[in-house]
């Protein structure tokens, strides 16, 4: 994910302009440069053994902060949400790994994913 205080460059760069943003020529390393020039803070986030939304949402959860109370569904995600903008430093730049595709049952996210 982007936070829209960054602009997006356009292919080569990125594969997609449009959700879920892909690599395209960059490499991780390239896409932090650009993300920590422009002030962001840059996460990565693994999620290549990830099989459930669960596993998704746990190495969300290991990356970034989130409420205690705070379960590992999406409608549990929602209704943190106002917490988890608060607890996180914008602009942030989120890069995840080792997932193709979301599982069933992704909701619209309120940021955008970048896959990398």
């Amino acid at each position: 994910m982007i936070s829209d205080w960054i602009s997006l460059p356009g292919p080569p760069f990125l594969a997609e302009r449009s959700e879920p943003f892909e690599l395209g020529t960059w490499t991780p390393d390239d896409f932090a440069a650009y993300a920590s020039a422009r002030g962001a803070r840059y996460v990565v986030v693994d999620v290549a053994s990830a099989a459930s939304t669960t596993d998704v949402i746990e190495a969300l959860r290991g990356q970034l902060e989130f409420p205690d109370w705070c379960a590992s569904s999406w409608d549990s995600v929602h209704d943190a949400f106002g917490e988890l903008r608060s607890a996180w430093s914008f602009p942030l730049a989120l890069l995840v790994r080792g997932q193709t595709s979301w599982p069933s049952g992704t909701p619209s996210w309120p940021w955008r994913p970048w896959y990398g």
